[in-house]
């Protein structure tokens, strides 16, 4: 995962800053004592940073204090403190030293996008949806919302799975210098380039979800022109749609409206505890109902909601035991240790899928 040479380059360009800067590095740095660094050591650092997440403590320099309440063999055996966070403060640059911006950290991600798709061929259902990552630092593209769970976020969007959660690619947003794919059509919005950028990794025929946040007319017939099915929430106030959709005045009603070429339903359904009617838009789906634990509702919409399910299950898996929630000032620290925390999260479902269903064999995550 990493270039041998790396963490070493890292540190001479912060000797040759601080040279430039005048200021030599103090007799008490624990980078006097630089040496180079080993592949196994780094797979060694990896391993610790994992484990550091299982086991939770305020601060990086208690995991190798000797006091009764803090101590824990294992980290003080696998690292000094010193040499520990010589690496931790140096070897985040994921691109080359002197790299400012994205560049810092896309191209470690990017690689690792690559060999998730080495390795995996998705289902028929994928999902897009935002993934997000709590940040309260400085940085220039930092977003904040008040509805998600970090209301100060890192926001990325991600390409999944919907029947295993495999995540399959991701786009960190940069505000403009965003790596867009150049050949998207500018013109169809800022949703066609994110699905043209994402969905580049995979072929064609597949089943797209996604929520009302990208659900355009030109998404629609941008995917319709690429061989892609699509179902998605829409905005009622979205043009290209019929206006008749949020005139629905009894609960638990739905109706249906489909163009004169019948490539596209769109759905209007309110139950009976819903305050507001959704509305949703779909290119492979008929004007049928379903029954569900004796409930009737509009067979799109139970398959909406099931196919969606894999967004927030990476969410709530990468959630559990990741190093990226705690506080750090970088920005590109916490989205190292969060793609580490995906890898870790799509290693498990290949685990699950060679074991075949053999549950007393099959191992949770944490113990994975």
């Amino acid at each position: 995962m990493y270039h041998h040479g790396y963490c070493d380059r890292v540190h001479q360009c912060l000797c040759s800053k601080k040279s430039e800067a005048k200021h030599a590095i103090e007799d008490r740095s624990r980078f006097q004592n630089w040496k180079p660094v080993t592949k196994y050591e780094m797979i060694k650092f990896l391993a610790t940073t994992m484990a550091m997440g299982l086991n939770k403590k305020p601060s990086i320099q208690d995991y190798f204090s000797t006091d009764d309440i803090f101590f824990t063999p294992f980290f003080s055996e696998m690292f000094e403190r010193d040499r520990f966070l010589s690496l931790f403060c140096s070897m985040l640059h994921c691109g080359e030293p002197d790299a400012e911006g994205k560049r810092k950290i896309e191209p470690f991600i990017n690689l690792l996008i690559d060999n998730y798709n080495t390795v995996y061929t998705p289902f028929q259902n994928v999902a897009i949806d935002e993934m997000i990552v709590g940040f309260k630092g400085r940085w220039l593209y930092k977003q904040f919302n008040p509805s998600k769970p970090y209301k100060y976020h890192i926001k990325s969007f991600g390409l999944l799975d919907s029947c295993t959660g495999y995540v399959l690619n991701l786009l960190t947003y940069y505000g403009k210098n965003t790596s867009f794919d150049p050949n998207s059509d500018k013109d169809g919005g800022q949703a066609v380039q994110i699905f043209r950028t994402l969905l580049g990794v995979i072929g064609r025929g597949y089943h797209v979800f996604a929520d009302r946040f990208f659900t355009t007319r030109k998404l629609v017939d941008y995917l319709l022109s690429e061989e892609q099915y699509y179902t998605g929430t829409v905005q009622f106030t979205r043009k290209g749609f019929p206006d008749e959709i949020k005139k629905l005045t009894r609960h638990k009603e739905s109706r249906y409206w489909a163009t004169a070429e019948e490539k596209l339903l769109v759905v209007s359904w309110q139950d009976k505890k819903a305050k507001k009617p959704v509305a949703i838009v779909s290119t492979m789906a008929k004007a049928e109902n379903r029954e569900i634990k004796n409930k009737v509702k509009p067979a799109v919409v139970d398959t909406y909601n099931k196919y969606m399910y894999g967004c927030d299950l990476v969410d709530q898996k990468i959630g559990y035991y990741g190093l990226q929630n705690r506080k750090s000032i970088k920005w590109w620290k916490k989205l190292f240790h969060w793609i580490v925390e995906i890898t870790i999260s799509n290693a498990h479902v290949l685990y699950l899928m060679c074991k075949n269903g053999e549950k007393k064999e099959m191992l949770s995550l944490k113990k994975f």
